[in-house]
């Protein structure tokens, strides 16, 4: 579907001879992940408005985006299930935001927090048969992934100084999903 859209976005610039014909593939996947991030930020967002939780929604989802995008993790076999699967973690993902919120339960979401940092930082970065990476790729990513945990502890822990609960538990929901992901994808790449 969104594939699809891009593919259109791209025609429409190169029949405008805005584009060569020999960049048109990569214009296709830059649309294709702008297109991604606009559809799953909107979905997050409505989302969090239905569980009444929009703020910490848009809080996971951009920690999210700023850690998936160099740690990695498993990755679907096609776009349908992609969509699929992401729309429905994304989902579960704001529902236990909004069940922590409810519980207001600290310990075990920092426990939670801490091992799943830990576990990101050990595991990071994960490549795919889709984007291999390379010994300098790996170092650069695993270096921009520590970074990214970094900006997520501090927004965790700047969320409890400003009494905001739900943004610390968005964060650690975002890098529980991270673990989750990046596990998968490493039990994937062994078997």
């Amino acid at each position: 579907m969104i594939s699809k859209i891009a593919e259109k976005a791209v025609d429409k610039l190169f029949n405008c001879g805005e584009i060569s014909s020999d960049d048109k593939e990569l214009y296709v996947y830059g649309f294709f992940m702008l297109f991604s991030k606009i559809f799953y930020f909107l979905l997050t967002a409505i989302y969090g408005l239905i569980f009444g939780i929009v703020l910490e929604s848009i809080t996971f989802y951009l920690t999210f985006v700023l850690i998936r995008g160099y740690a990695g993790g498993v990755h679907a076999s096609s776009e349908i299930n992609c969509t699929i699967a992401t729309s429905s973690l994304l989902l579960v993902c704001i529902y236990l935001i909004r069940v922590q919120i409810l519980s207001n339960i600290m310990v075990i979401p920092a426990v939670v927090l801490l091992i799943s940092m830990i576990s990101i930082a050990f595991l990071c970065p994960i490549d795919s048969p889709e984007k291999r990476l390379d010994r300098e790729t790996r170092k650069e990513y695993k270096k921009k992934s520590l970074l990214s945990l970094c900006v997520i502890l501090f927004l965790a822990i700047f969320a409890l100084i400003l009494g905001w609960r739900g943004g610390f538990y968005a964060c650690v929901t975002c890098v529980l999903f991270e673990t989750i992901l990046l596990i998968s994808a490493y039990i994937k790449s062994s078997s």
